[in-house]
């Protein structure tokens, strides 16, 4: 866990998938347990980013092991996407369709995290996978950047890592029908360096980077100015935690219920730091442990 303390802090920006393709064709049958058992130690760990799990079968699932556990891990842990990579699996309209089908009509988070127009193990319906997560509102993540070599070259989108030099790959991805820019015309403030959010009360995003609760009705019993929404921590607009509101999020003071950084403080006085850094979870949400090594009033 040495990059935590990195990924604390950008639950609203950075997902975190628990292993790229951690199961080949052999030896899969555990793949439920093990995941849970992998969801389970990153959440102890106070990990609370949404986590991507990776299908078995070199990611394609052909065997079906993560489209039928799909409900069980979603079970144990509400804040999971599950990752398909489609390449040679998929290379028919309906083979597409109809595992996006067998997600979204259960209600599963779903995510194609790898595919391409060509493959060497055949070549997936490209067109279908683009339009069809649009229409069904499922995430897509094309593969891959550049780099590749071999077989693999026609993968690249670009040539040599030249952002200005686009392979023919990299193009229909990009700037094609249901493309990158079709479906996002906006660039994400978080990678322009721009502000996020603002005092102004049309922000959706506090100071500190979380989302700001949407239920006007939400109710803030203890006061933190923290709440509970989408399975995701929450600042309440002009609340404690509200620094758009208050000029800062918390206090030096041995009162204050949340941390400099802006996380809630562990509320259980027993609270056990095992690992000595700082942090705790509670209440499916990490925590700063008063006084200790991430608590920057001490």
């Amino acid at each position: 866990m040495s990059i935590a303390s990195t990924l604390k802090g950008q639950e609203a920006y950075a997902m975190v998938d628990i292993g790229n393709e951690p199961y080949g064709n052999n030896n899969y049958s555990s793949w439920a347990s093990d995941t849970i058992a992998a969801i389970h130690t990153l959440r102890n760990a106070g990990i609370a980013n949404t986590l991507l799990v990776d299908a078995p079968n070199w990611g394609q699932d052909w065997s079906g092991t993560m489209r039928d556990n799909a409900p069980t891990v979603a079970a144990a842990d509400s804040n999971v996407v599950f990752d398909v990579h489609m390449y040679g699996s998929y290379t028919t309209s309906s083979e597409v369709t109809s595992y996006i089908d067998s997600f979204t009509s259960r209600g599963l988070a779903l995510i194609v995290g790898e595919f391409a127009n060509t493959h060497s193990d055949g070549n997936p319906d490209a067109d279908t996978i683009m339009s069809y997560t649009r229409s069904e509102g499922v995430g897509m993540l094309g593969w891959s950047w550049s780099g590749n070599s071999g077989s693999d070259t026609a993968l690249d989108m670009l040539n040599n890592f030249d952002a200005s030099s686009l392979t023919s790959w990299g193009q229909r991805f990009i700037n094609g029908t249901d493309g990158l820019k079709a479906r996002a015309p906006q660039v994400a403030t978080v990678y322009t360096g721009a502000s996020s959010s603002s005092s102004g009360s049309t922000s959706s995003t506090a100071p500190n980077g979380y989302p700001y609760c949407t239920s006007s009705s939400y109710a803030d019993s203890n006061g933190d100015g923290w709440g509970w929404e989408n399975n995701a921590s929450c600042i309440l607009r002009g609340g404690s935690a509200d620094t758009a509101a208050s000029g800062s999020s918390s206090s030096t003071g041995s009162s204050s219920s949340t941390a400099p950084n802006g996380y809630p403080y562990c509320t259980s006085s027993s609270y056990a730091d095992s690992n000595g850094d700082g942090w705790g979870w509670e209440n499916n949400a990490s925590c700063v442990v008063r006084g200790g090594s991430a608590d920057g009033a001490a």
